[in-house]
């Protein structure tokens, strides 16, 4: 789904999808990189002007979770053209 490809931090990463509903797509991402496996849950939340994205990800780091959340609200400004 486009939700999981606008979420993603990067072009590398895959996602699984969860679950959904009319409102809400939830999936587990992970993203390699150099200093290990960036992974977790997030989710993308829909209403009738906004969208939210949600993610919980985090990369062990010789044995302890750093944990990067991030979450992003846009809303429809108007048409596109």
């Amino acid at each position: 789904s486009w939700f999981a490809e606008f979420a993603k931090p990067s072009a590398g990463c895959s996602s699984k999808l969860i679950s959904s509903t009319a409102t809400q797509v939830q999936f587990q991402m992970s993203c390699p990189n150099s200093s290990g496996e960036l992974k977790g849950p997030a989710k993308v939340s829909v209403q009738a002007s906004t969208f939210t994205i949600d993610s919980q990800l985090a990369i062990d780091l010789g044995g302890v979770p750093f944990p990067i959340n991030r979450s992003v609200t846009a809303r429809r400004i108007g048409e596109c053209y």
